[in-house]
């Protein structure tokens, strides 16, 4: 039963408005603009966010699978 709730409480939805497949490519669009003009720091932090969207839009097709075991 503990490994039960574990897994629902680490799975649970996250605050604030849900983001969409389109938003996300919206956003990888506008920072692959930002990213030729922008300095050293802001670029790695560029680079960063658009490794995490790329992430996230390959995890919304995934089917989600808590663990049982």
């Amino acid at each position: 039963m503990r490994r039960y709730l574990e897994a629902l409480d680490a799975n649970k939805p996250k605050r604030g408005r849900k983001r969409t497949p389109e938003s996300m490519k919206k956003r990888l669009d506008k920072i692959q603009a930002e990213i030729d003009t922008a300095g050293p720091l802001q670029r790695l932090q560029l680079v960063q966010e658009r490794m995490d969207l790329e992430r996230q839009i390959e995890a919304v097709g995934a089917p989600v699978d808590l663990p049982l075991g």
